[in-house]
């Protein structure tokens, strides 16, 4: 009697799922589809190689400009120390106001 209700497991077929049985196609789509994504991430990953190579290019000038404006700003802080100087302040009355000191004689030539 326990052998009624079941079947042979050799009697039983298996049936493929609708998405199997055109096979061939199924295979072309996947090729189609793996391709599409090689393609889209090998384009993907040379943009970012070129947007790297600007970001490089940016980096340098950059750098550049900054190492400028150190040494424009080492060059102030020297005019600063420069200008605080006696002799700097002689010497810009001399020529930009024609001050002289007491006692010194001016030559002229006529």
């Amino acid at each position: 009697m326990a052998s009624r209700g079941r079947r042979r497991a050799s009697s039983y077929k298996w049936k493929k799922p609708d998405f199997m049985k055109n096979s061939r196609k199924s295979l072309i789509l996947v090729i189609v589809l793996v391709f599409l994504f090689s393609s889209w991430f090998l384009y993907s990953s040379h943009k970012l190689r070129v947007q790297n190579a600007q970001s490089e290019e940016k980096i340098e000038y950059y750098q550049t400009l900054i190492d400028k404006e150190a040494d424009r700003a080492e060059q102030i802080a020297q005019f600063e120390k420069e200008a605080q100087t006696t002799k700097y302040i002689e010497e810009v009355a001399r020529v930009k106001f024609g001050l002289v000191k007491d006692k010194e004689i001016i030559f002229r030539a006529e």
